[in-house]
């Protein structure tokens, strides 16, 4: 079964979850006027298996995932433990989203599962040569000036088998 996902709806979904779980605000932009920096890319992975399948994917710089660990933990981003963190606070934050997303996608609904996030880092040219195959993607600025990016990739996307610490 496949299912069609809306922009607008997806974009509110992921906007609400950012702010409520990671006291993060973020508007939609234009991919290519927002640069990932000089940053490595964290992408975090989930499948997803129910009445239809595909793959989620949540990409971050890491300058992002540091000041984001630091907002899950409730500690100081120039904290060790949140530039340690920052591949990891990717990871639970797109298994968060993706929960609130499969309760979106399939109300009431049971029986869909999820697996576990794969993060890994990327440069800029491999992350969008991968990208280029979603399903529906977004492009998003915080009110920090940092890019995150938000797809879900068709059913058949690879993840890969464990993350590259």
């Amino acid at each position: 079964m496949s299912f069609e996902i809306d922009q607008g709806e997806f974009m509110r979904t992921v906007s609400q979850t950012l702010g409520e779980t990671a006291f993060v605000f973020v508007e939609e932009t234009e991919e290519a006027h927002l640069s990932w920096g000089a940053d490595e890319i964290l992408e975090a992975r989930i499948s997803f298996h129910g009445p239809s399948d595909g793959v989620l994917a949540l990409a971050a710089g890491e300058k992002f995932a540091t000041e984001l660990a630091a907002n899950l933990l409730g500690i100081d981003p120039d904290n060790a433990e949140a530039a340690r963190g920052g591949r990891d606070a990717v990871g639970e934050l797109a298994n968060i989203l993706l929960g609130v997303l499969l309760e979106r996608w399939f109300p009431g609904d049971t029986t869909y599962g999820m697996d576990v996030p794969v993060v890994r880092s990327l440069g800029t040219g491999a992350y969008e040569k991968e990208a280029g195959g979603a399903k529906i993607r977004l492009a998003l600025v915080t009110d920090e000036g940092q890019r995150i990016d938000a797809m879900v990739l068709a059913r058949g996307a690879s993840v890969p088998a464990c993350s590259d610490d």
